[in-house]
Parts: C-alpha cells; sequence; structure tokens
C-alpha cells in the first residue's frame, strides 16, 4: 500500500511490519471463511498426495533450490495458511491520531472508516498487547 490519509489528516503507513503491526489487521469476512478453508484443504491435500508420490517439498513447490528448513517452513506455512486466507482478506487499520477505524473495501485500494463512540477506550484495539496465546499457561489468579 504505502500511505493513506485518515480522515483527521493522520499520515499512515503499512509499510514497514514494525511499524505497522500494531495498528493493522487482516480479517476473513464470514462469508468467505469456507471459501478460505477449502483453498488451504485443497493445496494440503495436493501436497500430502505429492510426498505419497515420493515428491520433496520443494520439488512439488517448484522451488528451483532447496531453501533451508526454516525458510521452507515460513514458505509452506505461507502457501497453506497465509496465501489462501490473503486471497478472501481485508486490511484494518486503526489510526494512532483518532482512534478511527480505516476497513478496506473488498480487494481493491478503497477503504470506509468508521469512528468509536469511545476512541480513547478503543486505543490500540487491534494490538495483541493483552492477548494471550491459548498453548500458554494460564498465570495463577493474584489471591
Amino acid at each position: 500500500m504505502g500511505f493513506i490519509y485518515c480522515r483527521c489528516g493522520q499520515k499512515l503507513s503499512n509499510t514497514s511490519f514494525e511499524e505497522s503491526a500494531p495498528r493493522t489487521a487482516d480479517f476473513v469476512p464470514a462469508t468467505q471463511m469456507e471459501a478460505a478453508g477449502a483453498l488451504a484443504e485443497q493445496r494440503l491435500l495436493a501436497l500430502l498426495a505429492a510426498v505419497r508420490r515420493g515428491e520433496s517439498i520443494a520439488q512439488h513447490m517448484s522451488w528451483p533450490d532447496a531453501p533451508s528448513v526454516e525458510v521452507q517452513q515460513a514458505l509452506l506455512t505461507w502457501h497453506l495458511f497465509g496465501e489462501p486466507t490473503d486471497n478472501f482478506s481485508r486490511e484494518i487499520i486503526q489510526c494512532d491520531a483518532c482512534g478511527r477505524l480505516l476497513v478496506q473495501i473488498g480487494q481493491t485500494n478503497h477503504y470506509t472508516t468508521f469512528l468509536p463512540e469511545e476512541p480513547e477506550k478503543a486505543r490500540r484495539i487491534l494490538s495483541a498487547d493483552d492477548w494471550h496465546h491459548p498453548t500458554e499457561p494460564d498465570e495463577p489468579d493474584a489471591e
């Protein structure tokens, strides 16, 4: 994308992941979840069939040179889950200045805006600062 301007005049960028991560999110509309899941399933089944035929993952993915294991894992995760989801997802950006949400309209470069009724309570609503990973043990409640 590059830059987008909020209605309040704030210039927003999502070209740098470190800079934009706390205020951006991607979502798949509920009406598209089944299609995104079906595409991911189709890709996984094709990969499993190739492995059963004796192909390596690198051969199936048409990688000219087998990258490192870490790179293969990242590329495979993107191929199976990221790209299928990306085909159906939309972006949400939150303005740092006013708290307004800019929601991508379909797969276009156009956005519509929503202003929270209580912007101070909605600050950093897209951030994962207070998110708890489901595989991490819960901290005991303080008594």
